[in-house]
């Protein structure tokens, strides 16, 4: 699912918990790392992903999210690792974000990596098949 527009990932709006209005990237197979050049380093306060919970489409929550900052782009510094439980048996939609205070902490990268859940676990009607990732917007304050 590639979302709509060049940065569905960074353009300002906010997805519905619907994922096929047109906000949502989708992924399966693998963790998802993503890396962002700010432009110039800067102060960084509060950072977010919006990720969609609706395990009877068999997208699934990450099982962590780890948020870092550099600023060369090649040394990051880790801020946090959130870990989200997962029930199988709950099949209500919803949107988490995931977020991190970066405390003030100067950088021109961030990267943000998700651990994937590939495969649907036992107790979900589908166990054992592939899972989807679905991630929506990228906030940096």
């Amino acid at each position: 699912y590639p979302g709509s527009g060049d940065s569905p990932l960074v353009d300002g709006i906010i997805a519905s918990t619907n994922h096929h209005d047109g906000r949502w990237q989708g992924f399966t197979g693998g963790d998802v790392v993503l890396t962002m050049d700010l432009g110039a380093e800067r102060p960084l306060h509060e950072l977010s992903l919006g990720c969609l919970r609706h395990s009877a489409a068999w997208i699934l929550l990450p099982s962590a999210v780890t948020f870092a900052l550099s600023r060369d782009g090649r040394e990051f510094t880790a801020l946090s690792a959130t870990e989200e439980q997962y029930d199988p048996q709950d099949m209500t939609r919803r949107r988490v974000a995931f977020s991190a205070d970066a405390q003030g902490m100067r950088a021109r990268y961030l990267r943000v990596r998700c651990d994937a859940r590939t495969v649907l676990p036992d107790g979900h009607p589908a166990a054992g098949r592939d899972a989807w990732l679905f991630l929506d917007e990228i906030s940096v304050r």
